[in-house]
């Protein structure tokens, strides 16, 4: 059995384009197709990268530099809470941070077949967050006509 080539190898730098997020708001660099996750980096931004991990299936980089930034990105974000994990899309503004949250729950949810309408609602009330939750909660619960209407 032959070993796979793969486009990347461990300590080597690379330069490319963050084309999106994980779930746990990793970049994501693809060179030739392979993926290549990169904590700290936002899509659009043009990046050099050093790649600390490869696998068959993907690679894990640490960020060198940024040669073009994101519109999205906060320039001084708390690095404490991007350290630790608390707040992963800490150098995300909010409102690209409502957008990324909105596809994610799109994208879970037409994997279940279930068509998705979307809706804002702005409550001038605190306990906004735990309502929609709870409406939530109460939809997915139901599924009677496979569509999901939720409010953000």
């Amino acid at each position: 059995m032959s070993k796979v080539q793969l486009p990347v190898h461990k300590n080597e730098t690379v330069t490319g384009t963050v084309l999106d997020l994980t779930y746990q708001g990793n970049g994501v660099v693809k060179v030739d197709h392979y993926p290549i996750f990169v904590p700290n980096t936002l899509p659009g931004e043009e990046v050099t990268v050093k790649v600390t991990k490869v696998t068959k299936n993907f690679a894990w980089g640490k960020l060198i530099s940024i040669e073009k930034k994101s519109p999205d990105r906060i320039d001084n974000p708390n690095w404490a809470y991007l350290q630790t994990g608390i707040a992963p899309l800490g150098n995300l503004t909010y409102p690209a941070q409502l957008k990324f949250k909105q596809r994610q729950i799109q994208e879970l949810l037409e994997k279940q077949f279930l068509s998705v309408s979307w809706y804002s609602y702005h409550s001038p009330l605190s306990c906004f967050k735990r309502s929609v939750n709870l409406s939530l909660r109460s939809i997915l619960a139901l599924n009677l006509s496979s569509r999901v209407i939720v409010f953000l």
